[in-house]
């Protein structure tokens, strides 16, 4: 373990102090970003000594955001996750002896984003309430969806605790005997919630900030975790000036709470001296795209008003492949050519003669240099109009669906700039995806959308046009969908369509549900007792929250299996936990895939390439 030190001296020399906080951070790649620097500030104002323990041994970046506010910081390995690395500070990197030196013990981690008010009155307020030991927040005793019974507990990303505590016997003890847990469930099963019940029972007291009782009720399975819930209650009148990582990470269609996310945002943004860039510069890099559209409903419904005009900032280049598409486009981007430069590329001669003969500009290529005027690009994809390769009514519809959501006219792309304007890390805006026809499947095609000149001129001076929905991540832009309001009632009607006609397909075969879990546990439990008939032996592959779950449902299970170079123990559920490497006979093996869907695609992969094809994605 590797220790720096802002200071010559050691701490037998420091001076005695009051308060001790340890900080805890980690990020996979190695940065720290500058709502930790933010955050270390604010308890710098607040504690005597401030120490910044990194889960990670090198930092990438960012480590003037440590630097800067701590005395000591050190480097470990990401062993035992946050608890590991307070029990490592507090009997080792610091040790019990300089801990003794303070009235009170801070613990923190980095799940979370603020404070939103000043620390200094966090602190004060805290100090009104009786308590040898307490948190921001707590969560009511609950049956969860797993029928795990959990008692009252505050959330441990952030407790304070006092000298008639932290000095006990028990405490050191309790932080000697934890465990480095392998897996986050475990954390939070056996650290978290186990930690305030358990000094409870000795008699220490504990109180929190958060005013959350109002959402508790004596029926416990009705309790929920509040801040992944409702953040914007919390904030805007629950006394809970942060704002959760895990709100965003993970929300779902499985639960309809979204809206409280990008309300707790703008609530910040609008009421609070919070820099709520600090959100979005590490939102951004963290998380998936189509993850942070969703968890922050990046779609833009946009009704025509007159604005100023600024198409002279903007281009729209078509690329022309099709010779039946020359009567659509010009149809659509006739009139807008008046008003906005249009530049049409092909390399087909006669493509290019037709659209010169209508009046549009023409290139055989593009290249950087005929663009970099322009701060805003529309890039449009022609589309075969034949019904070679399906009925053309079906393309029609969906080139009208991406003129209508990029180009209706003139003063709807006066209207796109405007939101350009607004919105500093907007990238690139995209129609919604087709939902029609033999589109209604796939994902959504081609990189038609509007874009920022800086990333587009980027992708094309790189000659990867082709990846330049990747490479906003890098430019630290997201991107969002736009739709005209026209077309906007259009798209819901036929949403609503859809979703009435598979929930009724999916009870007529599966049996009914209340909720879209319990359609999801429906399809997969069929889907798994059709393999495991089909197959003679099943492994899991994933020995996680969901491999627990969805236990008692898949039947004959002969082992589970993990990633090869993971470390994991040896049983699971009563049976033998194998490296993929291990998995030795494949014939009559089928696979239940418990892992989270990002990593669903390589796993896939993986099990491909060792010749295991029969497989079932939870």
């Amino acid at each position: 373990m590797l220790e720096i030190s802002r200071k010559d001296t050691m701490l037998d020399n420091y001076v005695y102090t009051r308060k001790l906080c340890i900080y805890v951070t980690y990020d996979r790649e190695g940065i720290v970003d500058d709502y930790i620097g933010y955050m270390l500030n604010e308890l710098k104002t607040c504690v005597d000594t401030l120490i910044v323990i990194s889960n990670k041994e090198e930092i990438a970046s960012g480590l003037e955001n440590i630097s800067k506010f701590a005395d000591r910081y050190f480097f470990r390995k990401n062993i035992g996750y946050d608890s590991g690395a307070f029990k490592d500070a507090l009997c080792d990197l610091i040790g019990w002896d300089e801990v003794y030196k303070y009235d009170e013990l801070v613990l923190v981690n980095d799940s979370f984003f603020g404070p939103f008010v000043p620390m200094k009155e966090i602190f004060s307020e805290l100090d009104k309430k009786k308590w040898d030991f307490c948190g921001l927040a707590k969560f009511a005793e609950v049956l969860n969806a797993d029928k795990r019974h959990f008692q009252e507990h505050i959330h441990s990303f952030f407790l304070r605790i006092k000298k008639c505590m932290f000095h006990s016997k028990e405490f050191r003890e309790y932080w000697e005997k934890l465990p480095y847990f392998e897996k986050f469930e475990d954390v939070v099963h056996k650290h978290e919630v186990l930690f305030t019940q358990y000094f409870a029972k000795l008699g220490y007291r504990y109180d929190v900030l958060a005013d959350t009782e109002c959402n508790d009720s004596h029926i416990i399975k009705n309790n929920f975790l509040q801040y992944y819930f409702v953040p914007y209650e919390l904030i805007s009148k629950r006394n809970f000036p942060f704002l959760k990582k895990k709100s965003l990470y993970n929300n779902t269609l499985k639960e309809q709470t979204q809206e409280n996310l990008r309300q707790a945002i703008d609530y910040v943004d609008k009421n609070t001296n919070y820099d709520v860039n600090l959100i979005w510069k590490n939102i951004i890099r963290t998380m998936d795209m189509q993850e942070l559209q969703h968890s922050l409903h990046l779609r833009y419904i946009i009704l025509e008003s007159e604005v100023e005009t600024v198409t002279n900032t903007a281009i729209i280049i078509v690329k022309a492949e099709w010779k039946n598409a020359v009567e659509y486009v010009w149809s659509y981007l006739g009139d807008i050519k008046d008003y906005i430069r249009v530049l049409i590329f092909s390399e087909a001669d006669e493509i290019r003669r037709i659209y010169r003969d209508k009046g549009f500009e023409t290139v055989p290529s593009l290249n950087f240099n005929r663009i970099r005027e322009y701060q805003y690009i529309c890039y449009f994809e022609d589309e075969d109009m034949s019904s070679d390769r399906c009925p053309n009514y079906i393309a029609k519809s969906h080139i009208f669906g991406i003129w209508s959501n990029l180009l209706k006219n003139h003063n709807y792309i006066n209207n796109i700039i405007m939101i350009f304007g607004e919105e500093q890390f907007l990238g690139a805006l995209f129609p919604p995806r087709a939902i029609f026809g033999n589109y209604f499947g796939e994902e959504q095609r081609g990189i038609s959308g509007w874009y920022r000149g800086d990333i587009f001129e980027q992708a094309l001076e790189l000659k990867e046009l082709h990846k330049i929905k990747k490479m906003m991540k890098d430019k630290m832009y997201y991107s969002a969908i736009v739709e005209h309001g026209d077309y906007a009632s259009v798209n819901e009607t036929n949403l609503e369509y859809y979703i009435n006609h598979i929930i009724r397909q999916v009870k007529k075969q599966y049996g009914d549900f209340t909720s879209f879990l319990e359609m999801s546990k429906l399809i997969s439990q069929s889907a798994i007792e059709s393999l495991c008939k089909r197959k003679k032996y099943i492994y899991v592959y994933g020995i996680g929250y969901m491999a627990k779950q969805y236990s008692n449902i898949i039947q004959n299970v002969k082992g589970y299996i993990v990633s090869d170079g993971h470390t994991n123990p040896r049983r699971f559920n009563g049976k033998d936990v194998l490296f993929l490497s291990e998995i030795t006979c494949i014939k009559d093996i089928g696979v239940v895939v418990c892992v989270d869907e990002k990593n669903q695609a390589t796993i896939l992969e993986l099990l491909s390439k060792k010749g295991i094809k029969d497989c079932v994605c939870i």
